[in-house]
């Protein structure tokens, strides 16, 4: 039998895995079990747990759901496989990242590069919000992960980064088309406005959800978003930054617009636009 199939904890099955059948059609060894790997595998390794969970362990653990669970989650197997990168094979979560920016600034640059090509005068870019103040991104995220504001570091760092990335492909679209006036929206910083005082908009809730399923801390059910039958809003939608946990509440949105409309989140600020607009058309 091969280690594969040990899975790592325990042998559940009475032999090869489809995964071991197709290493052999390939005339590859079998993958070895990420903890019995010592060092680097040529060939890969195998990072599967025999009745892992999509939800951290935790979560079953604070609903009292004692079943024989397995302790790791998909979150366990992704740690593993970032661990493994870093320490024989010099690859970092974050190379990986950096690819996904690449390819989506690639896209971003030609779809604004066509449109200021066919005449575009305006044109807005808005930047990523911090994602990792988003109810879902919470939900999902270990508790130790966090920043200064209680949000996830890990989401906020990366929406953080492509923000840059955005900021330079404007600043090099105004060199190309110098004619163009090309706004740049800070979502990020308007976002954090809101998070840093949110009293001073009316926001009693900055995590939690408006409309789940009721599951605490944040009101976020993977299986059960808002919509659903078993999911319900609260009654005082305006004092929330969230909505379902991945959309915002409209009063948030409100306070955001604001701030691109008629405060110092746009630059160009929006009045330049409007006054250019009104005498050069």
């Amino acid at each position: 039998m091969p280690l594969a199939t040990l899975l790592q904890t325990r042998a559940t099955l009475d032999g090869r895995l489809v995964i071991d059948f197709v290493a052999q059609s390939l005339s590859l060894p079998y993958l070895p079990p990420y903890k019995y790997v010592k060092g680097n595998s040529p060939n890969g390794v195998n990072f599967a747990v025999a009745g892992s969970t999509a939800i951290d362990h935790e979560f079953f653990v604070k609903n009292n759901l004692t079943l024989d669970i397995t302790p790791q989650s998909i979150q366990t197997q992704l740690l593993w496989f970032n661990k493994y990168l870093e320490e024989n094979v010099g690859c970092k979560a974050q190379d990986v990242n950096d690819t996904i920016r690449k390819l989506v600034m690639s896209s971003y640059t030609q779809f604004l590069t066509t449109l200021l090509k066919k005449g575009a005068k305006y044109v807005v870019v808005q930047g990523f919000p911090m994602t990792g103040c988003l109810s879902l991104a919470m939900t999902l995220s270990v508790e130790n992960d966090r920043d200064n504001i209680s949000c996830v570091k890990s989401e906020n760092n990366q929406s953080y980064t492509h923000n840059l990335a955005i900021l330079n492909l404007v600043t090099s679209l105004r060199r190309q088309f110098p004619q163009v006036v090309i706004a740049y929206a800070d979502y990020w910083t308007a976002y954090q406005t809101v998070m840093q005082s949110p009293a001073k908009f009316g926001i009693n809730e900055s995590f939690k959800a408006c409309c789940g399923a009721g599951d605490e801390p944040y009101n976020v059910d993977i299986f059960s978003f808002c919509g659903t039958p078993s999911t319900k809003a609260c009654q005082n939608p305006s004092q929330y930054v969230n909505w379902d946990g991945v959309h915002l509440t409209e009063a948030m949105y409100k306070v955001v617009s604001d701030m691109f409309l008629k405060g110092s989140h746009m630059n160009p600020r929006f009045s330049y636009l409007l006054d250019r607009k009104l005498h050069q058309g």
